[in-house]
């Protein structure tokens, strides 16, 4: 641990880039005095628990009287009481929805070594062939999440979306640690503290930064990204339970240093030889680039009981969105290859390097009544959000209003038939023209989701000028209708869940790349003339042989119904499959998962990627090859650890040559990751 922390402090210190240099010193002062402080309130936690343990008793034997064993005191010097079961959590929309089942630590081990954002989320996410690049979701699209004003930045969401703060209930100091060792300079840290300050006042924080070398030619300490997240959150109840109160602060700083892809051969007919995306010498596209994408968020929640059946709430959100794209360009000269048009009429200072940079920031206050009734809970809020958008360049006319505020009004309903089944509804409104309803359920044979909006199109594909690229468009309100449906089918050793999605698209908006430009700029925002359609008939298995071997199979097939200006692009076929066996090993001393694990996807035109407005656009030029990617893995926990040990595509061991995550990016190469975590509880 010493010499971790030894290597974490020299990190950054020999980095050439002043500006990131002295960023990555204030981090580090930070995490000392954060670690400080740690330890200090961890020697301060009070050890004794919300209930105390049962007294030991032995019974005598041959009499029927009993005798105390021990005194009072709890000795957990010899014998710890805390554990996953005495510290539990709970988020913000658990406790919204009056539900207040506080869960257990999840200390399962099955998918553990699904350790990045793309196996974790089963490969529905693809990047750029590196951990902590550009993201975006394979089947749904880049659609709008919110009905209001966005800032049309979303390739780094789900690095932010996916970490929602939890909130615990713990009786000693808890402490999760995760470290991974990703082959080939590529490591993410996860560290989680929580503990009670008072049995009815909670407090913690988490902390995640991802770091990863860069992939082409790479030089040992030479990042590629460089992401920072954490939050800090608090929990307060009064002690009749009439009032409660969460306020947490969520902040990312994510930095990625931009390749363009690869530089590859191409042959007469315009294909390309795959072969050339493999060599360990190719080299980036694009030099000195340097997208940056950084998130700060302040929530509070609190609501007051004012009757068992009423409650009235409030709640309050400030958010920042700044994004930024910086690049070496000069006439003539470096990277001026890669950019279709460079606008040189600068500053002279700012002639030689680019930069372009947005802000978003928002202001959200929302007042409601919820409450439950028998097993029907209710909730009606009113909303207003303020926001206020900036870019570094004046923008072309027309030019939606760059401030302004919104009105919402919405509410919802769900009935709860036990712990495990419920019907959910939920519809939002604004201004009377834009609008979200939401339908969810879990029945004992089927699981089903509707979703349909109407959403404002977000400022940049309506209107944007940089050093690269400018537009103006009056695009109209896009839509989105979904609908899923799963059947839960058990028999016996059998697992089925059988089942189909269903997309309809109205006013798409995604981004193209023209083959034959007519213009200067190559990647604009388009507009689809009719509506898009498709249906994903899915398939999935669990079959259990012997009780211990699992065969899981996904399988999802793409038919297009409709695809006007072919604007979505998605596999015809699309399968996840896993063969693995669970139990235990010596003498149950180690549980243990492992086996084998494939992803395939049928080839098809993969999105391309515009670093410069960190967007993924439609291009019809590469075709992505149908590739295996196969992991062979070992999961273990041993007490209160966790590992496992993962080697990642290993058919490019005996093939040397690999995927293609998107167009012109390969995907990441042959390699062994590991990594572990310890659940500490004093």
């Amino acid at each position: 641990m010493v010499r971790s922390l030894l290597h974490f402090w020299r990190i950054g210190c020999r980095h050439p880039d002043p500006e990131n240099n002295k960023y990555i010193c204030r981090v580090k002062i930070r995490v000392v005095l954060l670690l400080m402080w740690v330890g200090f309130v961890a020697h301060a936690q009070d050890r004794t628990p919300t209930e105390a343990p049962k007294k030991k008793v032995q019974r005598v034997p041959g009499t029927e009287s009993t005798l105390r064993v021990g005194s009072q005191i709890v000795d957990d010097s010899t014998k710890s009481i805390y554990g996953p079961t005495t510290t539990r959590w709970m988020t913000q929309a658990d406790f919204f929805r009056n539900s207040y089942r506080y869960q257990p630590l999840d200390t399962s081990i099955q998918n553990y070594h699904r350790w990045n954002y793309v196996s974790r989320f089963q490969y529905f996410l693809t990047d750029l062939g590196h951990n902590g690049t550009a993201l975006r979701p394979i089947f749904t699209g880049s659609v709008p999440t919110a009905i209001g004003v966005s800032s049309g930045y979303t390739a780094y969401d789900p690095y932010y979306a996916t970490e929602e703060p939890r909130f615990f209930d713990t009786q000693s100091p808890y402490t999760r640690m995760q470290l991974i060792w990703g082959g080939l300079g590529r490591a993410m840290t996860r560290i989680e503290f929580a503990r009670n300050i008072k049995p009815n006042w909670n407090f913690g924080f988490n902390f995640r930064p991802i770091l990863t070398d860069i992939q082409f030619q790479r030089r040992r300490g030479n990042r590629q990204t460089q992401a920072y997240y954490w939050d800090a959150f608090t929990t307060y109840q009064s002690r009749n339970d009439r009032y409660w109160m969460s306020v947490n602060y969520r902040r990312m700083r994510h930095r990625v240093e931009e390749t363009g892809g690869v530089n590859i051969v191409r042959t007469t007919n315009g294909d390309s030889t795959y072969a050339s995306f493999f060599d360990p010498n190719v080299t980036a596209r694009l030099t000195g680039t340097t997208s940056f994408d950084q998130r700060n968020e302040v929530n509070l929640f609190h609501r007051y009981q004012l009757a068992k059946q009423l409650h009235v709430y409030h709640r309050a959100r400030q958010a920042r969105q700044l994004n930024w794209f910086r690049s070496d360009v000069t006439p003539n000269g470096t990277n001026t290859s890669f950019y279709d048009t460079i606008n040189f009429d600068v500053p002279e200072k700012e002639r030689n390097r680019a930069l372009d940079s947005v802000r978003l920031s928002t202001f959200e206050n929302e007042l409601g009544l919820k409450g439950t009734i028998g097993k029907v809970f209710y909730y009606g809020f009113l909303r207003t959000r303020s926001f206020q958008h900036a870019n570094r360049f004046t923008l072309p006319l027309p030019t939606p209003p760059l401030t302004g505020n919104e009105f919402y009004v919405g509410g919802g309903v769900r009935y709860e038939f036990d712990s495990l089944h419920h019907i959910a509804m939920r519809a939002e409104e604004l201004e009377q023209t834009y609008y979200r309803l939401d339908a969810e359920g879990s029945l004992p044979f089927i699981n089903f989701t509707f979703h349909r909006s109407l959403s404002k199109p977000s400022f940049l594909v309506s209107s944007y000028r940089g050093r690269f690229d400018k537009w103006s468009n009056a695009f109209v309100a896009p839509g989105l209708t979904r609908a899923t449906a799963h059947a839960d089918i058990k028999v016996g050793p059998l697992h089925l869940e059988p089942g189909a999605t269903y997309t309809q698209l109205t006013g798409f908006i995604y981004f193209l790349q023209d083959s034959f430009p007519r213009q200067a700029q190559t990647v604009l925002p388009r507009q689809a003339a009719n509506p898009i359609r498709y249906w994903l008939p899915e398939w999935r298995m669990d079959l259990t042989i012997l009780k211990r071997i699992h065969l899981r199979t996904q399988i999802i097939q793409t038919q297009m119904l409709a695809n006007s200006d072919s604007a979505i692009q998605i596999p015809k076929w699309f399968l996840n499959g896993q063969l693995c066996y669970e139990g235990f090993w010596f003498n149950k001393a180690i549980q243990v998962q492992t086996g084998v694990e494939m992803n395939w996807r049928s080839s098809y035109k993969a999105l391309g990627y515009d670093p410069v407005i960190q967007q993924f656009f439609v291009q019809h030029d590469t075709v992505v090859p149908a590739y295996p990617i196969v992991d062979v893995f070992l999961n273990g926990k041993i007490k209160r650890g966790r590992f496992f040990m993962r080697y990642h595509n290993i058919v490019q061991l005996f093939t040397r040559e690999g995927y293609l995550a998107s167009a012109i990016y390969p995907g990441f190469r042959n390699v062994f990751d590991f990594g572990f975590e310890l659940l500490l509880f004093d």
